[in-house]
């Protein structure tokens, strides 16, 4: 019985299964748009590290998408107006380019 090498084959993760930083940011403020405000959860469903979530945070609350209040000794994050906002342009974006009939073609930009 011969082996058939590409049985043994491993093929490094393609990018399209990586998510980017903006879709990483706006699975945060849907978690915390569902209702989990503390960073524990927030981390387990959105399947992120811890280091990764405190880099993040720290942009939505800079771009004042989020606010961090204290609930006793524990840090709660919640949505600001802003932060719906931007948490519902990005969803109708995603639908309208899941939906779209033909594939979006890119469009270079003239360097200057």
């Amino acid at each position: 019985m011969a082996i058939q090498p590409e049985l043994f084959t491993i093929e490094a993760p393609s990018q399209a299964t990586r998510r980017s930083s903006m879709e990483v940011m706006c699975e945060i403020l849907e978690v915390i748009a569902s209702g989990v405000e503390r960073p524990t959860h927030i981390i387990y469903h959105a399947n992120i590290s811890w280091k990764v979530l405190n880099g993040l945070l720290k942009n939505l609350l800079k771009n004042d998408l989020l606010t961090k209040e204290n609930d006793g000794k524990r840090a709660v994050y919640k949505m600001t107006d802003k932060g719906y906002t931007v948490l519902h342009l990005y969803k109708d974006l995603r639908e309208r380019l899941q939906t779209a009939e033909q594939p979006l073609q890119l469009v270079e930009t003239p360097r200057f």
